[in-house]
């Protein structure tokens, strides 16, 4: 199976019913109006899948891509190294993307907002959802820091008129706020503590840095995402409809009839 790295996959909506009953490989999947996925042949047709290998080549082209698209730079470098695999891609301002990316993991998330507005101001304009959750860091990190009054003056100086915009972001704002009714506000207690957690932080940077690319009119996630996105979306889109293989969380391939046919 070659893997296109070009190749982008949009997910535009959720499993429909306009499926045929004798879906065939490579029959597209029509949703909302819109061809966006071909039925592969291996995922219809299991005994085709011992026709498709993926090459080592593939494979860590793959990995590379996704090394890049989300910023990790010192693993690309220490992955071409180990993989002979050539960091071969168009400026994607990797360097500043980077530097966002650890400004925002090490807690100076002021930093990070001005390096974004320096590599371009309409970044965060045209993604308020994004500056407010850049923001309401910002107050997470002052309740880090455990000056509960600098977050009380930041949260009605800076985050309350953006919360009033959205009731989501407002509901946002007062579960952090929350964080402020706990000693330990990182503790299992707290049942907002994971926004002190460090997967927090990263889902953050991974956030910011799709905005980033978005507005760069990079691909926006790698290929692995797209690739993933697709595999799923066409289990959704076969179930109760013909016998295929199913890709399980934990990344294993198994195969299941839920049509009644054998």
């Amino acid at each position: 199976m070659d893997v296109d790295m070009d190749v982008e996959v949009d997910v535009v909506g959720p499993p429909s019913n306009s499926l045929s009953e004798n879906a065939k490989p490579q029959d597209s999947i029509t949703v909302n109006g819109c061809e966006s996925y071909t039925i592969p042949t291996w995922l219809v047709n299991p005994s085709s899948i011992v026709d498709h290998r993926v090459s080592k080549h593939d494979m860590n082209s793959l990995v590379m891509n996704y090394l890049l698209a989300e910023g990790y730079k010192e693993a690309a470098q220490r992955f071409e190294e180990e993989s002979s695999t050539a960091i071969n891609i168009k400026s994607n301002r990797l360097d500043d993307r980077i530097l966002v990316r650890e400004a925002l993991v090490s807690g100076d998330v002021a930093r990070a907002i001005d390096l974004v507005n320096e590599m371009d101001p309409k970044i965060l304009q045209a993604h308020s959802e994004v500056y407010f959750h850049l923001r309401r860091q910002q107050l997470i990190e002052i309740i880090r820091s455990g000056d509960f009054a600098a977050a009380i003056e930041f949260s009605q100086g800076e985050l309350a008129s953006l919360g009033e915009r959205c009731p989501k972001q407002l509901g946002e704002l007062e579960q952090t706020m929350t964080l402020l009714l706990y000693d330990d506000p990182a503790s299992t207690v707290c049942p907002y503590s994971f926004l002190m957690s460090r997967h927090h932080m990263e889902g953050l940077a991974n956030e910011l840095n799709s905005a980033i690319m978005a507005k760069l009119e990079l691909p926006s996630g790698s290929g692995l995402q797209r690739l993933l996105q697709s595999v799923h979306f066409c289990q959704e889109a076969l179930k109760d409809k013909a016998a295929h293989y199913e890709m399980t969380p934990l990344g294993e391939m198994k195969f299941v009839n839920h049509s009644g046919r054998p």
